[in-house]
């Protein structure tokens, strides 16, 4: 909890700025995950009646992302499916560096820079204290877990596929099959939420590049085997390849549990040529 050094006219200005936001459409505004959402609103109007604010010390290092932001959040919590999930569904634009006030839109954060905030020369807090220490609820230890789940997986689908018997062949197809339905269902989920949604955080994903939208097709076409579908499979093998030999170079962090699954994906390509 913090105590905010403030006149009674800063008050007043705050409580019209609330009593404001109420009224009619006010209370509804475009969620933006960065750049306009709820810890930032409250920055907003807390900031308002308080022009001259400066902020004594950087709330995160110079370079820092949100992505890197929001790991620490999700590692300390023991969240990796989450962290997983969220690494493939923000793009490129989570790996922007944040300036000082973007690194707001997160509440731990915010609170650190009041901590730090002068206004007039005078703390903006005057003191702050805890009011409930809360005790950690998840092992923050199992941070590899989905690596090690989709690698055991995708390397068991790698023996099987060294098999000649009629039988693994056979499962081969199928699980050929269900990886480009899901490789491709999951691209349309991106390229929807990059061209068909207003979430700037969606967009420029370049893990689009290993789900592939256009792997749900092939994979519809799996049996049929039309002439076309050799050189979707070169093509597919080759943006793969060139995917993992540049991976900790792209704009992009991608969540490095994804990694087997595209070396994975790259091999059975290269199996249809």
């Amino acid at each position: 909890e913090q105590t905010l050094n403030l006149s009674c006219t800063d008050k007043q200005k705050i409580v019209d700025a609330v009593m404001l936001n109420m009224q009619g459409d006010n209370r509804f505004y475009k969620y933006d995950f960065l750049l306009d959402n709820c810890t930032s609103r409250v920055r907003d109007i807390i900031l308002k009646p308080l022009p001259g604010t400066k902020f004594t010390k950087p709330v995160v290092d110079s370079g820092t992302t949100a992505r890197e932001m929001l790991h620490f959040y999700l590692d300390r919590g023991g969240q990796p499916w989450s962290k997983l999930g969220i690494d493939i569904l923000l793009g490129s634009k989570l790996d922007e560096p944040v300036s000082n006030m973007q690194a707001m839109f997160l509440p731990e954060f915010y609170m650190k820079a009041m901590d730090d905030a002068v206004n007039n020369n005078l703390p903006v807090c005057e003191k702050s204290k805890t009011i409930f220490t809360a005790t950690p609820s998840a092992d923050p230890s199992g941070k590899y877990t989905p690596l090690i789940f989709i690698s055991c997986i995708c390397l068991m689908i790698y023996l099987l596929s060294l098999s000649k018997s009629s039988a693994a062949k056979r499962i081969m197809g199928y699980i050929d099959v269900l990886l480009l339905c899901i490789s491709g269902l999951l691209g349309i989920l991106l390229l929807f939420m990059w061209f068909g949604t207003d979430h700037t955080v969606c967009k420029s994903n370049y893990n689009i590049a290993w789900a592939l939208p256009t792997n749900f097709i092939a994979g519809f076409f799996y049996y049929k085997r039309p002439k076309w579908l050799k050189t979707y499979f070169m093509l597919a093998a080759a943006l793969s390849a060139i995917l993992i030999a540049s991976w900790f170079w792209l704009p992009q962090e991608i969540n490095i549990a994804i990694a087997p699954f595209a070396v994975l994906m790259m091999l059975r390509y290269f199996k249809q040529l």
